[in-house]
């Protein structure tokens, strides 16, 4: 994987060069009025709460109440390790962990984010398929394999919904009782699984996150209009509700898109259809990059604080068994 994102980023980089006019780029980020960034801020943290309460919402559907705080403050962390490592593993399994090292249910919280994903997935393609539509119809472009490739995950996506949630697997397992039981990984696989089919009983709770991740893909198209405005480059509303849809959905696709350069190259490339320069789109893209990078330091501090907490003030760290091997050695010489 790190072999991968290092040649995806070199590639990248090394399109950027020959594709971006850097003097041009050097000449529109100056002018960034600054006076927009509170306010990108403000929209992108009111997205983190939005995120935060949906998930705990969802999560209270089967039963499991999971504080708003404790949510809020694993998509904060998990914010800052998906920027270190593949974004959506990064912050999907942070979440988990700092979820279940608070008590919480391992197998419920798990079962929480696959669905979420499943939902949240469904409703971006759908969302990024009537951008695509529009704007191959708007423009003239031939985007007929993007089109293909939103339909057919969204025919993948509800096809495995409803098939994991219907009796058929039970029934499947049912002819192997041992299956899952045999080994540890398999019994944990299991207690996932029926987790999992608790969401069943939880369809108004999926109903309404469905709508409400519908909701917030507004937002990341609000983001980029304004750090489009505070850079002076001129472009009506809807070419942000059409592209952000498409690079949004893109981005969902395992590769490492949020890795330096991939994801400012897709920018830049889907900009383009709508006529903005490479140099404007890249510099949008390292705007946008910088403030979310703002935006998600609070996990860091809640990262350092928990840290902290583990290890009690004035606790040393415990010698290591070489060292005190030795010190035993010369007593027992002394002696």
């Amino acid at each position: 994987m790190l072999l991968f994102k290092l040649v995806a980023v070199a590639a990248s980089i090394a399109i950027l060069l020959v594709i971006v006019d850097w003097r041009e780029v050097i000449a529109i980020l100056p002018s960034l009025r600054i006076g927009y960034l509170p306010l990108v801020l403000v929209i992108i943290t009111a997205d983190r709460f939005l995120m935060a309460a949906k998930w705990a919402m969802l999560v209270r559907g089967v039963g499991v109440r999971v504080p708003f705080a404790d949510a809020l403050r694993a998509y904060y962390v998990g914010g800052i390790m998906g920027s270190i490592l593949p974004a959506t593993v990064g912050l999907d399994l942070t979440r988990v962990w700092q979820l279940s090292s608070r008590g919480h249910n391992l197998a419920v919280v798990s079962a929480s984010v696959l669905v979420e994903r499943a939902v949240g997935f469904v409703a971006l393609s759908f969302v990024s398929l009537v951008a695509v539509v529009w704007l191959a119809g708007s423009l003239g472009l031939d985007l007929l394999a993007v089109e293909l490739i939103n339909l057919s995950a969204i025919g993948v996506l509800v096809l495995f919904v409803a098939v994991s949630l219907s009796s058929l697997p039970k029934k499947l397992l049912a002819t192997r009782p041992d299956f899952l039981s045999r080994h540890r990984v398999g019994r944990a696989a299991g207690k996932l699984y029926r987790a999992y089919l608790m969401f069943r009983d939880a369809k108004v709770s999926l109903v309404v996150f469905f709508l409400l991740t519908l909701v917030e893909c507004l937002v990341p198209v609000v983001v980029a209009y304004l750090v489009g405005v505070a850079l002076g480059i001129v472009l009506p509303i809807q070419y942000f509700a059409v592209i952000m849809p498409i690079y949004m959905f893109l981005a969902r696709i395992p590769v490492p898109v949020n890795v330096l350069g991939v994801q400012e190259g897709m920018q830049v490339v889907l900009f383009s259809l709508v006529g903005v320069s490479p140099a404007q789109a890249l510099s949008m893209g390292i705007v946008r990059r910088a403030v979310n990078v703002i935006a998600v330091t609070p996990g860091l501090l809640l990262f350092l604080m928990d840290q902290a907490r583990k290890r009690p003030a004035g606790e040393t760290m415990p010698e290591s068994p070489v060292r005190q091997a030795t010190e035993r050695s010369h007593q027992n010489a002394r002696s």
